[in-house]
């Protein structure tokens, strides 16, 4: 049988000597703890739940102390602690070890802060135009389609761009046929150079004009094929009509929720007042506050886990995407803005939030699987591999990182640590530790 780097599994060996009485009575205790099972470990169950309860939570920051754990390790009566682990043999012997690896411990960071619209894909409408509101259609809160209509402006200045409009597009066409008849007549001698110059200026003045109107219309938000068709030669006077109105239908730039509104019907605006705020809340930014500690330990692009407060189930994974260079001096804390999708639209500008991330301690240790460590009589400790067998030994302070991995002191590097199996040679230490004095420290 190989371990996890491939060296051969210790043995597990057979107690030569147990008490009958003394192990009946036992096998009783552990089939009233274990219930329905009798107290007999199933094949192939490791007890990965009983282990993990013996570990403790995982998560907790690098070099903070198991609160589960005794600060002083308590000797075992009647047993010598550098003796050998001789276990009977145990339905679930899988039993693997690993050297621990040399690594940075990671610190778990805690953030608190506030769920922001990404300003990115955010727009301010206004009027960009001055007019009295005529209808508003939509309100805080609402979630639009791009082109929804948000209010309804009247507006005698946009009259008369539409009169300019008309206007240059007929003089344009005029100083352009001018200009035509000019150049055929010009060798023929029919008419002078100077005055064929002239119509030539003439009809590109006119043409700029036409332009301008038409440009200043579309950034109104008139559609250009609607211009076309009412500034045509053959415009009929219905299209022409319908064109010529002070109204201005204002619709929404881009798909997403009503943040602000600032107007109400039959007010009078300018053309720069900031009157709706829509965000395209299928991003989102968080915006936490991070201490001067926890700045020295952030990095630009780190993986946040968040927690948002009222909701339930799996959160957006997100990323920093900028930590702000100034400290604010009223709570000496620093800005930083993550970013995270938000597609179904469940999670909303203003909602509280956490945020918390693992980064590196900047320091090298010693490190294994959290799964090691495990509790003896309120010891705490791990089993290492010697020769043929097992040797429990209790750590002075025990230790995990923000990863659940268990720090170790420089002592044990190279050395053998168990790390599945850990929960069967536990139950044969109690064994033993429960059958008394007679055969403690003998090492069989």
């Amino acid at each position: 049988m190989k371990n996890e780097d491939g060296s051969p599994k210790a043995r597990i060996i057979a107690v030569s000597r147990w008490p009958l009485a003394g192990l009946l009575a036992l096998l009783l205790a552990s089939g009233s703890a274990c219930g329905g099972n009798g107290g007999r470990v199933p094949a192939g169950h490791d007890h990965s739940g009983d282990e993990q309860a013996d570990h403790g939570p995982s998560g907790r920051a690098a070099g903070e102390k198991d609160q589960a754990i005794a600060a002083e390790p308590r000797p075992f009566p009647g047993r010598d602690e550098h003796d050998h682990l001789h276990v009977s043999k145990v339905e679930n012997d899988r039993v693997s070890w690993r050297k621990p690896e040399k690594g940075e411990p990671l610190h778990v960071l805690e953030l608190t802060g506030v769920i922001r619209p990404d300003l990115d894909r955010s727009e301010v409408v206004t009027a960009r135009i001055g007019g009295r509101i005529a209808a508003v259609q939509a309100d805080v809160g609402q979630r639009l389609a791009r082109g929804a209509i948000l209010f309804i402006l009247d507006s005698p200045e946009l009259l008369s761009l539409k009169e300019t409009f008309i206007r240059s597009a007929q003089e344009q066409r005029l100083h352009q046929a001018a200009y035509e008849r000019a150049r055929i007549l010009l060798p023929q001698q029919g008419i002078e150079a100077g005055t064929a110059e002239e119509r030539r200026a003439q009809a590109a003045i006119s043409r700029a004009r036409y332009l301008a109107a038409r440009e200043a219309l579309i950034r109104l938000g008139l559609s250009p094929r609607l211009l076309d068709e009412a500034a045509a030669p053959d415009a009929p006077e219905e299209t022409v009509s319908a064109f010529m109105t002070a109204r201005l239908p204002v619709a929404s730039p881009l798909a997403g929720l009503v943040l602000e509104r600032d107007l109400v019907a039959g007010e009078w605006v300018s053309a720069e007042k900031p009157l709706f705020r829509i965000t395209d809340n299928r991003r989102l930014w968080g915006v936490f506050n991070a201490t001067a500690a926890q700045y020295e330990l952030l990095r630009q692009d780190a993986e946040i886990e968040l927690s948002i407060r009222g909701l339930t189930g799996p959160m957006p994974r997100s990323r920093i995407l900028r930590i702000y260079p100034l400290v604010e001096e009223s709570s000496r804390t620093v800005k930083v803005r993550l970013g995270f999708d938000n597609p179904g639209g469940h999670v909303r500008p203003g909602m509280f939030a956490s945020a918390r991330l693992r980064v590196p301690a900047g320091v090298r240790r010693w490190l294994v699987a959290g799964e090691a460590l495990t509790t003896i009589n309120g010891v705490a400790g791990v089993f290492l591999r010697e020769g043929d067998g097992f040797r429990f030994l209790p750590l002075e302070q025990a230790e995990r990182d923000g990863a659940g991995r268990l720090i170790l002191p420089d002592a044990l590097a190279g050395k053998e640590i168990v790390t599945r199996g850990v929960f069967a040679l536990k139950s044969a230490m109690l064994l033993r530790s429960a059958d008394g004095d007679e055969h403690a420290g003998h090492g069989h």
